[in-house]
């Protein structure tokens, strides 16, 4: 694995900790309506199910599978 990929994924890796932090407090918020929260956490989950996919095109694990 080159270097340049090895930054990406890392670049990656701290966008699902941050995203999964947001999950958190989404989850927790109160102003939102459970409509409003289950729609934004379902958009942020799709977001970390992208990431883990570009990690595993980027270590070759996906062309593994």
């Amino acid at each position: 694995m080159s270097k340049d990929n090895e930054e990406l994924i890392k670049h990656y890796i701290q966008h699902i900790v941050e995203i999964e932090e947001i999950i958190d407090k989404v989850d927790n918020d109160k102003v939102l309506n459970r409509h409003q929260r289950t729609r934004l956490i379902t958009f942020l989950e799709k977001s970390t199910y992208h990431c883990k996919g570009m990690i595993s095109t980027l270590d070759g694990t996906y062309h593994k599978q």
